[in-house]
């Protein structure tokens, strides 16, 4: 899908597409666009509730260059989205799923990592948080089953805007962990 027909009549003078990928009640993808107006911005989001409830915010914080969709994004993004598209794309705090039999369901696994990369420009970054160390484990182990090249791995301290769930684990004092998956 051309970036033309996501944000038609979008009046923003960049061509800086940044994805994020469940953005359950918006608070992260609402303050950077507010604080980068002239950026695209594109959420998937799997429940219409939160989708909803995000729009909603949108429109009365007058937040005009973001895109909302409903789905899975993993089927959002291999059906509509071309490759090559994506400068940033942000996964904060996934469903961790940490029973076994529901590891499956990841969305840090290799064959979604494999389409992050495809759908990400050169020198695009994937940007990963969590609140549970299993998971983030789990994803690093993920990155090392690819193939060499995809992808540089860096570790991130923390992004200038924060979710609600960030928000809340900090107060919590919880460890967090983010890092950083550079196209290469």
């Amino acid at each position: 899908m051309p970036i033309q027909d996501i944000f038609e009549g979008f009046q923003g003078a960049s061509e800086t597409l940044v994805l994020e990928i469940g953005f359950g009640k918006g608070h992260f993808l609402r303050n950077y666009a507010k604080a980068c107006p002239q950026y695209y911005f594109l959420g998937i989001e799997r429940f219409l509730q939160w989708t909803r409830h995000t729009k909603k915010r949108l429109i009365k914080d007058e937040c005009l260059n973001v895109k909302l969709l409903c789905g899975l994004a993993q089927d959002v993004l291999r059906d509509y989205f071309e490759n090559d598209i994506f400068d940033e794309i942000h996964v904060l705090f996934p469903d961790p799923w940490p029973k076994r039999r529901h590891h499956k369901h990841r969305i840090l696994q290799k064959p979604y990592l494999e389409l992050f990369h495809q759908k990400l420009k050169s020198g695009g970054a994937l940007h990963i948080t969590t609140d549970h160390k299993d998971y983030f484990n789990d994803a690093m182990k993920a990155f090392e089953t690819l193939k060499p090249g995809l992808f540089k791995v860096v570790e991130k301290q923390d992004y200038p805007f924060k979710t609600n769930y960030q928000i809340k684990y900090e107060r919590e004092g919880r460890p967090i962990y983010f890092f950083q998956a550079n196209k290469i």
